[in-house]
């Protein structure tokens, strides 16, 4: 009796062990179905992590390939989190099992843009049950804030009047005041003085009446007319005024 007792002790112990076993069939934790792939993770590799750009200028180019085996094609995906920054060309790039390993190159390309900050996005590699890749992007703007007035120089004549434009070249970060400041305040006036440009009204010309003023001399007048930005305290650009007199000696 207790010569088999023994003997089905073994059995149980057999029949518990068979699902850990190769070739076992049936017990617990049995993966002898799953493919080859099953427990690997395909990463999408970039060739650097990240590229200084500059608006308008040919470009850099990014490096991709796959590290884990496919057993099928991959098609990735690519696009800049803003796409509105820029551009990549190809937007796809198909990884087949044979060629997983080997890099495939795509060109990123800086959007001009109407105003003069720099940026920062990223370019996304994306592919279905893939782990994606991520590349930052620093583009730098190749534009300077101008503020302009049109026409750059006028002539008036004393006690008259003439109208100038005034305006932006870029869309500004934020309100940025204007002041014009003439160096000889009393031979002319400015309406309005000041304004306020905003990223809204930035493309709005502003019209500005000069006003040459009447004084008591018989004299001609030179008078520069300052544009003085309230973000930087010095002026950027001016404009001439030349005033003719209207009053003439006595013979």
């Amino acid at each position: 009796m207790w010569a088999g007792r023994q003997h089905w002790g073994i059995l149980l112990t057999l029949a518990f062990a068979c699902g850990a076993l190769p070739g076992c069939s049936g017990g617990a934790g049995n993966s002898a179905d799953a493919g080859p792939d099953a427990s690997t993770t395909i990463t999408i590799i970039r060739s650097i992590n990240a590229v200084t750009l500059t608006e308008g200028d040919l470009g850099q180019r990014v490096s991709f390939h796959i590290d884990g085996p496919l057993s099928a094609p991959l098609l990735v995906s690519l696009a800049l989190r803003e796409p509105e920054l820029g551009r990549v060309e190809p937007p796809e790039l198909t990884f087949q099992p044979s060629n997983a390993t080997t890099p495939q190159t795509v060109l990123v390309t800086a959007a001009h843009d109407d105003d003069g900050q720099n940026s920062v996005t990223r370019l996304l590699a994306t592919a279905p049950g893939a782990r994606g890749a991520e590349v930052d992007l620093y583009i730098a703007d190749n534009d300077d804030q101008q503020v302009f007035l049109s026409p750059t120089s006028l002539t008036i004549t004393e006690g008259q009047s003439a109208t100038a434009s005034m305006g932006l070249s870029l869309r500004p970060r934020g309100d940025l005041g204007i002041t014009l400041t003439p160096n000889l305040p009393d031979k002319l006036s400015l309406t309005p003085a000041t304004h306020i440009f905003t990223d809204t009204n930035f493309r709005t010309l502003v019209p500005i009446t000069i006003q040459a003023l009447d004084d008591p001399d018989t004299r001609d007048d030179v008078v520069d007319i300052a544009v003085v930005v309230s973000a930087l305290g010095n002026a950027v650009t001016t404009q001439r005024v030349t005033i003719l007199d209207d009053d003439r000696p006595s013979p």
